[in-house]
């Protein structure tokens, strides 16, 4: 006759990290709260990085948007518009190389926007994409001269490179999936500005 498990003695044998997880959870939960409360005061923004980051970049970004506004209080009503194009996020994004839009001067040089479109391309969309502009860089020296070059090659690459205009002499920009497009436009307009996507004169 087959033995009988002893149930009451396995339950017991993990009884202790079960009570350590009970213990830590809602904790947990309570760590998430914040940032999904502070979210929602940025909930066209929050879609945005939704479409456009990583997990791993994604919640570093939300961590940047919690800490501003807690600084701003909890009545504050903050811009989306003005958040979105801040001097700080821009610091942000370059300091912790999270990709979440590319900003650029219109004189900046095109080595740049070299950087970004394979970053974004390599932690956002898809690791396995060896991206070659075929842009010669010795030419198309300055971004504004460059930037029409890379457009076409993301869309030969099967994505987008799309222009966010803030009706200012800077390109900021967003690699995305074609299938994000129609979302990312509503977002961005929702926020108060105009998407232009590759196919349009910039």
């Amino acid at each position: 006759m087959p033995a009988i498990p002893n149930f009451a003695g396995i339950a017991m044998k993990f009884l202790p990290a079960l009570f350590i997880i009970a213990c830590a959870l809602p904790s947990i939960v309570q760590a998430q709260e914040p940032i999904i409360a502070v979210m929602n005061r940025l909930p066209n923004i929050d879609k945005l990085i939704d479409i456009t980051l990583n997990p791993v970049d994604a919640a570093k970004l939300r961590g940047y948007f919690q800490k501003r506004l807690e600084e701003a209080g909890d009545t504050a009503t903050l811009s989306e518009k003005e958040e979105l194009c801040s001097q700080e996020i821009i610091d942000f994004m370059a300091e912790k190389q999270v990709p979440f839009y590319g900003f650029f001067d219109w004189k900046q040089e095109s080595t740049s926007l070299d950087w970004f479109v394979k970053t974004a391309i390599k932690k956002n969309v898809d690791s396995t994409i060896v991206f070659e502009s075929g842009c010669d860089l010795k030419e198309l020296s300055m971004l504004y001269q460059a930037v029409k070059c890379y457009a076409a090659a993301v869309r030969r690459a099967g994505l987008q490179l799309c222009y966010m205009d803030i009706d200012s002499d800077s390109y900021q920009l967003f690699v995305i999936r074609p299938e994000d497009h129609e979302r990312l436009k509503e977002l961005v307009t929702n926020i108060g500005f105009k998407l232009r996507d590759d196919a349009q004169e910039w």
